[in-house]
């Protein structure tokens, strides 16, 4: 389903199309000033700039998303700034852990309740079609926190998500530097959940890793 990756495409260039306020990028300025008289399709622009840039310094990716979903709650930017909410929290942890910079819990919380608020919200979908997703992404996170038990419970109800969203978009499974681990395909969303749940016994880097062969082997019969 190419509607997925579409999300970034239009992003990007919406980034390139509109005028982003001059409050909105420079340097010191308060998080009032970043947003401050924006439209939700900029303010969520300049939060996918910072996220799509690995931007982690002072969260300012989750501030942008954040003032959408506070400020502009009916609008579809709501929507994929809940989702990539999460999925910020959830690559900052990746990227710091694989950086050896010192992680805690608190990050990876952030992003399961970031990606269980978007469950809640939109039970039904959305615009960006980030259901079933969230789900699998959830799975993931779970499985991080040493929650197997959650995990498998986001992955049984992913399958039920199949019928409104079929099929998941994985970029990486994790977060990594590493361009190896680049996956940039769809698949089933059935499939997954049935692979995920039939590993998530395992250890949790070795739950990633094999995760992470299978989502190639998949790619490269299609």
């Amino acid at each position: 389903m190419a509607s997925k990756p579409a999300i970034v495409i239009a992003t990007l260039l919406l980034i390139g199309s509109a005028v982003l306020p001059a409050s909105a990028i420079q340097k010191g300025r308060t998080r009032k000033a970043q947003v401050e008289g924006s439209t939700p399709e900029q303010i969520y622009s300049i939060g996918f700039f910072y996220y799509n840039n690995n931007e982690i310094k002072d969260d300012k990716a989750a501030r942008q998303f954040q003032y959408v979903i506070d400020k502009f709650p009916s609008s579809a930017e709501a929507e994929k700034a809940q989702f990539f909410l999460g999925s910020y929290y959830h690559r900052k942890f990746n990227m710091q852990r694989q950086r050896s910079v010192e992680t805690g819990s608190e990050t990876l919380t952030k992003a399961r309740d970031a990606y269980e608020a978007y469950i809640k919200k939109y039970p039904k979908g959305g615009p960006c079609e980030c259901l079933s997703d969230a789900y699998f992404n959830l799975s993931i996170v779970h499985m991080q926190l040493r929650e197997t038990a959650q995990a498998r419970q986001r992955l049984n109800t992913m399958k039920e998500t199949s019928r409104i969203d079929p099929t998941v978009y994985v970029y990486q499974v994790i977060w990594s530097f590493s361009s190896k681990d680049i996956i940039d395909s769809h698949f089933d969303t059935v499939n997954l959940a049935n692979y995920a749940d039939q590993i998530s016994g395992l250890d949790t880097d070795l739950f990633i890793k094999q995760l992470k062969l299978w989502c190639m082997s998949q790619k490269s019969r299609n």
